[in-house]
């Protein structure tokens, strides 16, 4: 089942999956500020789908930040040091997580592409989770004034289920449309 935001960035989904609609999503959200899990200033969340939680954890977002991000070409350009201090002071939030443990020696920062297009960067980490431990996988697609958001996680007990899922579901994601990237004023 495709999801196209009014950014047109879309993303396909398992057709059983449950979106949450945008009441739930702003409950998230205020859940989120009040536990002051992350900074969620300049963020739009467009999707929060995952299974049946019968089936096992899974969840797969989708978000835009609104705050200034470097532009394709800088991102294209990172260099290894850059991406060692990224890791860093990624790492240095994740340790402030009051709900979640992340494992340190599981974070890694990489640049990578998507559909061959867009410049953009990876982090991964495996954090605690209700049942199991989890494996996240956070796609930034930054543009001049804004990025995209995809981040997709499930837990690591259910990897031979939902790891296939999450490969899809990236390789379905189409920021074709640039022209839905204004500047902002």
């Amino acid at each position: 089942r495709k999801f196209t935001s009014a950014y047109n960035v879309s993303v396909d989904t398992p057709k059983d999956w449950v979106w949450d609609s945008e009441a739930i999503r702003d409950v998230k959200v205020e859940f989120a500020k009040m536990m002051q899990v992350l900074n969620t200033d300049g963020k739009i969340r467009l999707l929060n789908t995952g299974p049946d939680p019968s089936e096992g954890y899974a969840r797969i977002r989708l978000s835009i930040l609104s705050e200034v991000q470097p532009s394709q070409e800088e991102t294209r350009d990172v260099t290894e040091d850059e991406l060692a201090l990224l890791k860093e002071a990624t790492s240095k939030d994740f340790a402030r997580l009051p709900m979640f443990k992340v494992d340190m020696e599981s974070v890694a920062v990489t640049q990578t592409r998507i559909d061959t297009v867009y410049w953009g960067y990876r982090i991964s980490y495996t954090r605690s989770g209700i049942k199991s431990p989890v494996r996240v996988e956070q796609y930034f697609v930054p543009f001049s004034n804004r990025a995209v958001v995809l981040t997709l996680s499930y837990e690591l007990a259910n990897k031979k289920k939902f790891a296939p899922i999450m490969l899809r579901v990236l390789s379905s994601l189409d920021l074709d449309d640039e022209s839905l990237w204004p500047a902002i004023k």
